[in-house]
């Protein structure tokens, strides 16, 4: 029965199978429609997107030409802008021209009324000048008599001055008193150089008369004896330093690292006189002085440094 083909015209077709027959043949029905049906959506579907592309298409060909016409528009205006401004060029330059002109005609007139007017300055100029050069005269006539006396009376007064002062420098030498002479500020820095003065450093000079043991005792502080030759400073009866001489303090702790003991010449010898002392010496840039005025010769023993 399941190969088996029945003609359904048959009067002997069985009723059952002819319901069959008919059940498969409507679903196969069904399916063709729903086939077909879904082929004309789809081809209505891709209609659709064909006009869709040309309304598009058209649309971009409408969209071009007029960006095309709009470049157009564009290239003439720019044209006509270029037209504009070289008409505009053009008329500038015959302006400035016709300015220049104007200006060099004005230029002229200028010149010819300034001429007018320099001679008139000139007229009045050398008028003016002629009377105010007698006037001169007269005032520089003045001046130099007004001058003439006062000169004369500074240089009475200078003289009187002068009169005045050789009489007290006189005076004072009558009473074996030396004049005060001040440094000048050329001497200031001389001295300086020349003891090589140092702002990180205390200087002292022990200072004083010839012979007074003023060498001793830079040993005395220094911690050292007059014999030792190497460090210690000369020593002698009279007169055995001749330039001021440096010698620092041996001791490294703190404040004795920053002294620098000074051996200045003795006073009051053939080399130096007393009342130069000072200024010869250069004295006045030592941050401390020490005077040794004893006449009998000082003796120290050795001093210990970490005790002195």
């Amino acid at each position: 029965m399941q190969n088996a083909r029945y003609d359904k015209s048959e009067p002997s077709f069985p009723v059952w199978c002819r319901l069959l027959y008919y059940l498969e043949h409507h679903e196969q029905m069904e399916a063709l429609e729903e086939d077909l049906q879904l082929a004309i959506q789809r081809l209505e579907e891709a209609t659709q997107r064909e006009k869709q592309a040309l309304k598009r298409e058209e649309e971009s060909q409408k969209h071009a030409a007029e960006v095309s016409k709009l470049a157009q528009e564009m290239v003439r205006m720019a044209e006509d802008s270029k037209r504009r401004e070289e008409l505009s060029r053009e008329r500038d330059a015959e302006y400035q021209r016709l300015a220049e002109e104007a200006t060099k005609n004005a230029d002229v007139s200028r010149m010819l009324a300034e001429e007018a007017t320099t001679k008139t300055e000139e007229a009045k100029r050398e008028a003016e000048e002629a009377r105010r050069g007698e006037e001169e005269a007269l005032e520089r006539e003045k001046e130099i008599k007004q001058r003439a006396e006062q000169e004369r009376a500074i240089a009475e007064d200078e003289a009187a001055e002068m009169q005045r002062i050789l009489d007290k420098q006189a005076l004072f030498l009558s009473k074996g008193i030396q004049p005060v002479e001040t440094p000048t500020a050329e001497e200031f820095e001389a001295a300086k150089a020349r003891v090589e003065y140092r702002v990180d450093r205390l200087h002292f000079a022990i200072c004083g008369g010839s012979g007074t043991g003023k060498s001793s005792l830079i040993n005395a502080i220094r911690g050292l004896q007059d014999f030792d030759s190497t460090r210690a400073a000369p020593t002698g009866i009279v007169e055995t330093t001749m330039d001021i001489s440096p010698y620092p303090d041996p001791r490294n702790e703190h404040p004795y690292s920053r002294f620098i003991w000074f051996d200045v010449p003795g006073a009051g010898t053939l080399e130096i006189s007393d009342w130069q002392y000072f200024n010869q010496q250069g004295l006045f840039i030592f941050d401390a002085m020490v005077l040794v005025y004893d006449d009998v010769r000082i003796r120290v023993h050795f001093l210990d440094p970490a005790n002195s």
